[in-house]
This record gives C-alpha cells, structure tokens and sequence, in this order.
C-alpha cells in the first residue's frame, strides 16, 4: 500500500517521463464502441446453465442493444440466444427449466414492451402478452402457468386503430408533492399495480383490493405458489411526503388483501427473497427513518405469516447488497461494499458470524443461485465485469467477451493509497498511474471526487481511469468517509444527517431558511440566553422554531442545538452543554461562519473574544482562515 499526501507533490504539468515506449497502446475512445457490458446473470433452476445479457453499441442506428446469451456452468456451449436490432432483457427462467422469458419492444401483436418466450427444445420466441399499460416488471408462477405483472396505466391510451394520426399530447396536471422523478419524468396519478395474468386464456386480473392509490413494486412470487410479497409506500396521510417503503404480502389470487409485515419508520428495500420453505423474506432494512439514499442497508428477514422483522449480521456495518438465499435456506448470500472492495459474504440465519467468501481485489455483484450452485459478476482494476462461478470460495471465470480487445491494449493498474487527515482519520483511495510511468518522475494528476457519502471507489474495471492513463495522467480517487465535521447526536438526528424536515404551524417550513447557504444554527424549542449569546460570539445566525409534535417526529431533540451547514446537512447537534460544544467546534476546525446580525448586548464580548482592542487602541484582530464547503461537480463516463 502506498502512503501519501492527498494534496500535494502530484499536481504537476509538463512532459510525462515513460521508462519506455509500450509495445501496445492503452485503451482509446473509439474502443467504447466496441467494448460490450456483460450483466443480469440468472441461474437455471437445475444449476446447469446462466442466461444473462450483452449490450453493444450500435453505431449505424445510434443506439444501444442488449442481446440474451448463455452458458453452461463449466463454462462450456456460450450461445448468443437472441438477435434483431430490438434489444431483449429482464431474463427469467420458468420454475421447471423448460422455458426462458423476457421482455422486449420488437414487432408483435401488441405494442410496446411485452413479455416473449424462448421453448429451450428450439423455436421462434413467440410473445405472451398483450397488455395496453408499461409493463415495469414481470415473475413466473411456481407451476409456470401464470405471470406476475407489475403494470403502470398509461398517461396517453394508444389508439387500436394503427392508420390514426398520433393525438397532441394532454397538459400535464401537476396534483402531487413528488411530481417528477429521475429518468421518469413527470409523476401523475398512475401507480404501479399488480396483476396476474392467465398464459392460457390471456385472462388479466388485479391482484390486490387496493383501489390504486399506491405504488406496487418488486414482487416476488413465494416458492409454494401461494402468497406473493411486494414493496410499497402507504404512509398516511401522503406517501410522497415520506419515503418509507415497507414489506407487504398477498394471497396469489385475485382481489386478495395486503397485509404489510414492516414496521420500520425508514426504508425497507427491495430485492426481496423467500426461503425455500417460503417461510421467510429477506430484505434490506435502512440505518434510520433519516437517511435513505445516503444511508447504508441491513440485511433482515421477516416471517410470512407471524412475527417480527429480524437484523442480520448486526456486527456488518457496512452496506449490503440484495440477499440470496442458499439451497437449504440455512444461510444469506450477499455482497457487502467495504474499503474499495466489494465481496460476497454467507450470513447464517440460525446466528453466528458471516463469512467472506471472496478475498481477492474486485467488485462482486448480480449474485444468482440454483441447483447448489453460485454465479456472478466480478470486475478487477484490468478485467472487465464477466460471468463467473462461485465454488466455496473459488472464482472460475465463464464468459470472456471482450477478452480479445483488451488483450490488444496496455492496461494501467491501480493500487491501495492511505493517508492521514488532520485530525488523524485515515483517508484511503485508489491511484492508477500513467502507461508507461517512470518511478520517480512527476507526472500531471486528476483528482476525482464520486459523488454521494454513501458511494465509494473500489477496484472494478473503470473506463474512465484506463482512458487518462493511456493519455499521461495519473487518477486519483479518494473516499471519504466522515470527519470531525460532523459532531454530536441530539433526539434520534445525527450529525452528518441531513436537517429534517419539519413543517411549521403557521404553514412555513424550517427549510426556508436553508436558501440563504449560510451556516446556521437551529433550535427548536427555547433558545437559552446561553446559546444566544453562544451563535452571537461565534458570528452565527440563530433560526428559533417552536416545539411541535411534527418536530418531535421528525426525531428533533427539544431546545438542542443543531448547527446546520450550508449543504444542508447538520455539523454539529448538541443536547446540552451547547454553549461549550459550539466553542469547541468552532475552534478545533478554524470555521469561520461569517458576518450576520448578532445583539448588540455582546457586542463587547464579542470583540474581546476575537482579540480586538477593548478600549479601542491598537486594533488587532485574529481571525482563522474561511472554511468554504460547496458542491464538486464532474462528468464521468460511467461504465
């Protein structure tokens, strides 16, 4: 592991010595489209083989095709099953093997995407739905003579009629607090619903009761054929307000009613998976009601039928990845995202502690079982993600696609960094140097910062390093992961958490001050003298909020101190001795919070504390150095 300061000798420009002209080049731009993306393995039921998909770019058309292929488990007979210039996805084996589903926009009866099936004897993929809404997602029944239907009525209805003019689409009616969505676009009254629908007879049938007010998503059908679990927010009195997924299930038939088995106040996530006695479902559970996206998950399981939710592996505290059960249900398998690597891991479920099946370097991910075996994606620093088996603890690599490209290339390596902050944490990262680097030499670096404290940079095969690399520049990513930025816990709010929201009496919010992107201080309750005279000599502004049942919900501590930062997330959150706390703060980080209007009953205090000259002779003023924090933004090629 190489041991360096984070900010200095790198940063250097000018003509990169190389200890020698490399016999291949490195990776160049064109190879982008070129290089295809392996992924979404699933296993057979039998173990035997592994669907899984290739996308490409498709350079004449402009646009990316995803193809299905497979392979047998001793990585033998690798078959490209579909072709055309459609792409098909969301593979899914039917629970007897004889058949492969999946889904894909190409010419049929029916428009848009629809569900095909490929007979594994031979034949055309013939298509099996018809259905009028966006399918989201689909699963098999256990006696495969039926399909789960995850299904969204559309904002437009297409007409039957294939000659009609297209319809000017209607304005948008904005009703909701969430109204647009990522990738989405704008939200309407349209939820996701579930349905059943007859392969036979072609028959449509809604699930649950539930009249549609509410998302229905992620489902899984038990192993037993008789219930199926799905994830959905239904917090009253608006689910948009908060984000609180939790665990329902169903009897598989229609119009059943859902019964939720969570309780949590936060997010209780999907990938869902039954035991093989379809007994219990695993799931993921969030770190607290406060943090969703930015917050690690826990793997848990909860009963079916009667019980409560259980934590997992509570000694992890690192984020897991969707849970797969073993063949005899006795244990989880999982990935856990840990210190630039991300590894499977086996957590028993009569108790004990897990264990790290993968030791190497690498990224694991898209964890599949069947028939007692294992399978997934791994990618290392030089070797892009691929299919391989998992034995125990042994990786065998099945599919090779784009071995024959990358060989033709020099590919830069990456190794381990450590340093230590100011205030002694250790900082760690990864550094890749240029092609060709002579130890010794400077050579011009670039500085990428990955966005969200909850994401890190790990050894996994990134386009974006091999690219500079091969064009002179060392990359550099760092992960932070916490500083003495962050101090203190008052109420169930920590710092580092993002500020609640809180919704006032009289209508407001206690976010409006937030647009102002200063620091602030927050108390929610009474603002001592104390605390007054506190944010006055420290130049900080002081929001004051009565106490309310909302504030007390949203897990704020009465008349603590929360010192809010200009991203909105809190620094410091102290319950009490908060006079002494903010001093500390203030003075162990240099933070200077800037000029605002302070009560001039402390102005003499204020200027005796900063080191002026009391009486007016001499003025001398100390002051430490502004602390700025902001957003850094990039553009990065994400493969």
């Amino acid at each position: 592991m190489r041991r360096c300061l984070l900010f200095s000798a790198f940063l250097f420009a000018g003509t990169l010595p190389f200890s020698g002209q490399s016999p291949k080049p490195g990776l160049k731009i064109d190879d982008l489209n070129h290089l295809v993306r392996v992924g979404d393995p699933k296993m057979s039921p039998d173990g035997k083989q592994i669907v899984y998909t290739v996308s490409r770019v498709d350079t004449d058309d402009d646009k990316n095709v995803t193809e299905l292929w497979m392979v047998d488990w001793d990585g033998t007979n690798n078959l490209q099953l579909t072709y055309g210039t459609e792409s098909a996805s969301s593979p899914q084996w039917s629970p007897d093997g004889r058949y492969l589903a999946f889904t894909s926009s190409r010419p049929g009866k029916a428009k848009g995407s629809q569900v095909w099936v490929l007979d594994r004897r031979g034949g055309e993929a013939r298509q099996v739905t018809d259905v009028k809404q966006n399918l989201n997602d689909y699963r098999w029944s256990p006696d495969a003579k039926q399909l789960l239907l995850t299904l969204r009525e559309k904002d437009e209805p297409e007409s039957d009629d294939k000659n009609a003019k297209p319809k000017p689409p209607k304005p948008i009616v904005i009703d909701r607090y969430h109204f647009k969505q990522d990738i989405e676009g704008y939200l309407t009254d349209k939820h996701a619903q579930l349905y059943l629908f007859d392969i036979a007879t072609k028959k449509l049938t809604k699930l649950t009761s539930d009249p549609g007010k509410y998302d229905e998503q992620d489902a899984e059908w038990s192993p037993d054929g008789t219930m199926i679990a799905f994830v959905s927010n239904q917090s009253q009195p608006d689910p948009d307000r908060v984000e609180n997924d939790d665990i329902f299930v169903a009897d598989a038939k229609a119009g059943s009613t859902s019964r939720k088995l969570t309780t949590f106040p936060g997010m209780d996530d999907a990938p869902l998976a039954w035991s093989p006695d379809s007994k219990l479902i695993a799931y993921r559970q969030g770190l607290s009601e406060h943090y969703t996206a930015y917050g690690s998950r826990r793997m848990a399981v909860v009963p079916a039928r009667d019980g409560q939710p259980e934590l997992k592996a509570t000694s992890v505290d690192n984020n897991v990845g969707p849970p797969v059960f073993t063949a005899d249900g006795k244990s989880l398998l999982t990935t856990v995202t840990d210190d630039r690597v991300v590894y499977v891991e086996e957590v028993p479920l009569a108790g004990g502690e897990p264990k790290r099946l993968t030791e190497e370097s690498g990224t694991a991910a898209g964890l599949t079982a069947g028939g007692g075996h294992v399978a997934l994606l791994w990618s290392t620093d030089t070797a892009d993600p691929q299919i391989y088996s998992l034995d125990g603890t042994t990786l065998r690599k099945l599919t090779s696609h784009n071995d024959a490209l990358l060989a033709q290339r020099t590919l830069a390596t990456t190794e381990d960094i450590a340093a230590k902050s100011k205030d002694g944490t250790d900082v760690h990262g990864l550094l890749t140097m240029p092609i060709g680097y002579q130890t010794g030499t400077k050579a011009p670096m670039l500085l990428f910062i990955h966005g969200g404290p909850a994401a890190q940079d790990e050894h996994r095969f990134t386009v974006d390093r091999q690219l500079f690399a091969a064009h002179g520049f060392a990359v550099l990513n760092v992960n932070y992961r916490g500083s003495a930025i962050s101090v203190g816990s008052a109420g169930s709010v920590r710092a580092g958490d993002r500020l609640p929201w809180v919704r006032l009496e009289d209508g407001t919010d206690n976010f409006a001050s937030l647009r102002s992107l200063d620091w602030q201080a927050h108390v929610y309750g009474e603002a001592h003298t104390e605390i007054e005279r506190a944010c006055a000599l420290a130049a900080l502004s002081l929001e004051r909020f009565p106490w309310s049942e909302a504030a007390s919900k949203a897990g704020i501590a009465r008349d603590a101190l929360y010192v809010v930062r200009p991203d909105g997330y809190v620094g410091l959150a102290a319950a009490s001795d908060a006079p002494t706390a903010l001093r500390a703060y203030q003075t162990e980080l240099s933070l200077t919070f800037g000029e605002v209007a302070r009560p001039h009953r402390f102005e003499h205090e204020q200027r005796e504390q900063r080191g002026d000259d009391v009486q007016g002779h001499g003025h001398r003023e100390h002051r430490p150095p502004a602390m700025v924090l902001g957003n850094v933004g990039c553009h990065r090629h994400q493969q």
